[in-house]
């Protein structure tokens, strides 16, 4: 039902006020250090992220990930990371507020509506976004490369008093 949250166990569910709650945390050992590639046993420290994830399929209830993370202690002497913070695959990158999955889902809603008419939709999804926000994201979409030009050309305005 949900695949972006394989890697991931789901702790508790709750639902308070309209949203669904999903404490989470990752359990797997080793985690290898993203400079090095060293295999790394020692939790440095733990911390919350709080992530915004796609409505729930079922109840079109917005959804929080409170995903417990840790750090990682390096044990390479040569590594110039000290400590590192593991990573779930396919979850959501580094300092993201959003999982991939709603990532997309806005990514698409900006680039056919952007603006006010994509907030608008996102909430009729369930989703609480800012216009604004949603602007940044189609900001933050790649351009399709065109290559080199190699001709130009300028048309020619007609002047209604050209023949």
């Amino acid at each position: 039902m949900l695949p972006h949250l394989s890697g991931v166990v789901i702790e508790s569910i709750k639902r308070t006020a309209g949203v669904i709650t999903l404490r989470s945390g990752c359990q797997t050992l080793p985690v290898s250090c993203p400079g090095c590639g060293m295999p790394s046993w020692r939790v440095h420290g733990r911390y919350v992220r709080r992530l915004g994830d796609a409505p729930a399929p079922v109840a079109g209830s917005p959804v929080v990930i409170e995903l417990t993370v840790r750090r990682f202690k390096c044990l390479s002497s040569r590594c110039p990371a000290v400590t590192f913070t593991e990573q779930i695959e396919g979850l959501a990158g580094p300092h993201a507020r959003q999982t991939q999955v709603l990532r997309s889902m806005l990514t698409s809603i900006a680039l056919c509506l952007a603006g006010r008419p994509g907030a608008r939709l996102a909430a009729a999804l369930g989703i609480r976004i800012a216009k604004d926000a949603l602007l940044d994201l189609l900001c933050s979409v790649p351009q399709p490369s065109f290559g080199t030009v190699r001709f130009l050309g300028v048309p020619r305005t007609l002047s209604p008093y050209d023949p």
